[in-house]
């Protein structure tokens, strides 16, 4: 099983393009076997940091998609950058930390010129696709409320 965004760039890396070809019913359903993992996890009181669970599910959907089309190496690392900025930006609502993110941690180790065209557009487009839905689908309200207290001293 594949753990975190650098395991799955390790992998698409070491692979070739005709390692898998059709429909991969794993890839199909991992996504949403990740997005449950995450949602159990927070949900009974662990931490996966600021940033993991919306990584891990963007990634993963994307890694998914990825597998499920015959892609080439560099192609699959466009989508798993556009994945992995659309989890920052729609988990932060933060569509350009979404990009800078992607780029710096997937595009950074690749050469600009084994790089699939468009994919910048790809990873603008992903990230504020996402943010947008996500506004729009869970408001700007902050999920959870600080109730307001009191501090009053002994003396």
């Amino acid at each position: 099983m594949m753990h975190g965004l650098l395991e799955i760039l390790n992998q698409i890396k070491q692979s070739s393009s005709l390692d898998r070809q059709g429909f991969d019913l794993v890839a199909g359903v991992f996504p949403t076997i990740k997005a449950i993992q995450a949602a159990v996890t927070l949900g009974t009181g662990c931490s996966l940091g600021p940033e993991g669970p919306s990584v891990d599910i963007g990634k993963s959907c994307a890694n998914g998609f990825s597998l499920m089309m015959e892609n080439n190496r560099e192609r699959k690392i466009a989508l798993v950058a556009a994945g992995a900025a659309s989890g920052i930006a729609s988990g932060f609502n933060a569509a350009v930390a979404g990009c800078f993110f992607a780029i710096e941690t997937v595009l950074r180790p690749l050469r600009a010129e084994n790089s699939p065209p468009f994919t910048t557009a790809m990873i603008i487009l992903a990230s504020v696709i996402s943010s947008t839905v996500s506004t729009v689908l869970l408001g700007t309200q902050s999920a959870f409320t600080v109730p307001s207290y009191d501090l009053k001293s002994a003396a």
